[in-house]
């Protein structure tokens, strides 16, 4: 939540925070369906938000997923990286 968090923003918070505490219940239990495509997941090296702890969850949800990590970059690898972000991109799709 801190991420979203700007001090210059009267309301401090770049999302609806009233509307998340509200519907907390029906955002925390959706329905976990499991997904058999191959799916990609491209982390960025100095960033926290894909965690080695959390292997088991994804994959008991995405079955086939692949994880990449391009080191020397955030959360925004995409905007940070995009040339390796294409390039893993291709070559996931080329084997799949």
């Amino acid at each position: 939540m801190l991420k979203s968090f700007d001090v210059n923003s009267a309301d401090c918070f770049r999302f609806n925070l009233t509307a998340l505490f509200n519907n907390y219940a029906n955002i925390m239990d959706w329905e976990k369906v499991r997904v058999f495509t191959p799916t990609l997941f491209i982390k960025g090296g100095n960033s926290s938000y894909i965690k080695i702890e959390n292997s088991e969850k994804i994959l008991e949800q995405f079955p086939n997923a692949t994880a990449f990590t391009i080191n020397g970059s955030g959360h925004w690898v995409h905007a940070e990286k995009p040339d390796f972000v294409i390039r893993a991109i291709k070559r996931f799709l080329n084997k799949n």
